[in-house]
């Protein structure tokens, strides 16, 4: 390799990007109740994935920054899949009843009342969501339940693009309530 292309790649290890990595395995690790000891090692699965890209960085293709935001970012997505998948296999491994309590008889439900009671369920969820939604993000919600954005805006007397940016807000809080695959 020559100095000049060395020398762009000290952008990789700069404090700019140090804070960067600090800044999301902070929230992974506030995010996801993780242990101290978690943090270098999220901080180092960092840098293993800057190491990588940074090999193949050609400047002709793009500015760095771009690059390196891209790969945090990717990273980061995939350690949100990793400990909430984690999460959701420890919830479905936890002990039923019949291992607490021996003499546990299992109640059968019919099919269509277990799929009322899921329907249900998920609508309290919605509804838990959408309870802690500011008193106009819920005005928005419950328009759109019946009206196109246009229709909305219109009513709100407010530009589409308004509504588009606190529905983009909502949909952050749907996400945040684990609603990843809902589609709104």
């Amino acid at each position: 390799m020559n100095t000049e292309t060395n020398f762009s790649l000290e952008i990789f290890w700069s404090e700019s990007v140090q804070s960067r990595i600090g800044f999301r395995v902070n929230r992974l690790v506030k995010k996801f109740d993780l242990k101290p000891q978690d943090r270098e090692d999220l901080r180092q699965e960092f840098l293993l994935a800057l190491i990588k890209v940074s090999k193949t960085y050609d400047p002709n293709k793009g500015p760095a920054g771009a690059l390196i935001t891209g790969t945090l970012n990717r990273r980061y997505k995939k350690f949100v899949r990793k400990f909430k998948l984690d999460q959701q296999r420890a919830f479905n491994d936890a002990m039923g009843y019949e291992d607490v309590d021996p003499e546990f008889e299992e109640t059968r439900i019919d099919p269509t009342q277990s799929h009322q009671l899921a329907l249900t369920e998920h609508r309290m969820d919605i509804e838990s969501v959408l309870s802690k939604l500011a008193p106009k993000q819920q005005r928005i919600c419950r328009l759109l339940q019946h009206h196109s954005i246009a229709e909305t805006a219109e009513i709100l007397e407010q530009s589409r693009q308004n509504i588009f940016y606190v529905l983009g807000t909502i949909r952050k809080r749907f996400i945040e309530a684990g609603f990843e695959n809902y589609n709104f």
